[in-house]
């Protein structure tokens, strides 16, 4: 996976996919909420990449929400969400599709 920047309830969010060398031992990902970075082990396998992703945004949005969920909570809803993303991709695709069709009508009116 490649470094990306993702917008969630208005604020970049810098992602990027690095050597976990320096961070303490067996971490996933990090969640930078003031510096609006989310940071991924590169080793991991795809999948584990993703939903360390969801994880770590997860966390930014409970922080840009004032929710401030613990760890616990946070990884319940992580794990959640990348089961119903993955096992529903592609309802999710056919109604997002549809979703940015409706947009896209609303801005040319």
């Amino acid at each position: 996976m490649s470094n990306r920047t993702l917008t969630i309830l208005d604020t970049q969010i810098d992602v990027e996919y690095s050597d976990p060398s320096l961070w303490s031992e067996g971490a996933l990902g990090r969640a930078y909420i003031l510096e609006s970075k989310i940071i991924i082990n590169d080793t991991l396998k795809d999948d584990l990449k993703l939903l360390t992703l969801i994880h770590e945004v997860t966390h930014l949005i409970s922080n840009l929400q004032g929710v401030e969920l613990d760890e616990t909570q946070v990884t319940a809803l992580s794990h959640g969400f990348y089961s119903f993303i993955k096992n529903n991709l592609e309802i999710l695709n056919e109604d997002l599709h549809k979703v940015l069709l409706s947009s896209e009508d609303l801005q040319q009116a």
